[in-house]
């Protein structure tokens, strides 16, 4: 029983000093919600999937059980249902429900024919165009063509984000609100208010049970 005791006081003495350092025990979520903060706003100035993914791999190291306080684990789970909400807003903001992976734009830009009838050579600086209407126009549709091949991309990388952040975020609202009527409706109204696109809330409500 003294050794009981004793181990007990050992591992409370070791917490609260663990406690008491940054960025241990209490306080270790904090730097990842200010870091995903961070990512999903640079997203929203410069979409790149690239940055929602690292947010959404960033947000899964969230441990709510550390938060020692009842307190500090509402605020840090409301704190973490926003931003997973955000992200699943910000992918069906910017990814389009028509969007078909076989239709790239592949074919580049045709150089206008020269007044000689000789063809321009690949990789002709548009500038070297004697025509100022065919060089206007080539340099318009090599500019089309980029961003074209740019907002691709973008679709592409979040075409298949979908599919692993869509998974995350279900796995943590699962897991994250208990199965207790006051915790699944604080879930259902989450869902309900935060997730803007309806058939992406119509899907994430089939997992809250059903409450009175």
């Amino acid at each position: 029983m003294r050794w009981l005791l004793s181990g007990n006081l050992f591992f409370f003495i070791a917490l609260l000093l663990a406690c008491a350092h940054p960025g241990v025990c209490m306080g270790t979520n904090d730097p990842i919600i200010k870091e995903v903060t961070a990512l999903t706003e640079q997203f929203d100035s410069k979409p790149d999937a690239e940055l929602l993914r690292r947010a959404y791999q960033k947000l899964e190291g969230i441990r709510l059980h550390i938060e020692l306080r009842a307190e500090g684990r509402l605020r840090m789970r409301a704190a973490t249902s926003a931003l997973w909400i955000r992200m699943l807003n910000q992918i069906d903001a910017h990814l389009s429900a028509d969007f078909d992976p076989e239709n790239s734009p592949r074919i580049q830009p045709k150089l206008p024919p020269a007044k000689d009838g000789e063809p321009y050579p690949p990789g002709t600086d548009p500038q070297t165009i004697p025509d100022p209407q065919d060089r206007s126009a080539f340099i318009k549709a090599t500019a089309d063509h980029r961003r074209s091949l740019e907002s691709y991309r973008l679709q592409v990388h979040l075409y298949r984000l979908n599919e692993q952040l869509t998974e995350s975020a279900r796995n943590y609202f699962i897991l994250a609100y208990q199965s207790t009527p006051q915790e699944q409706q604080e879930l259902k109204m989450v869902l309900q208010n935060g997730i803007k696109r309806a058939d992406r809330k119509a899907e994430f409500l089939k997992f809250v049970r059903q409450v009175k």
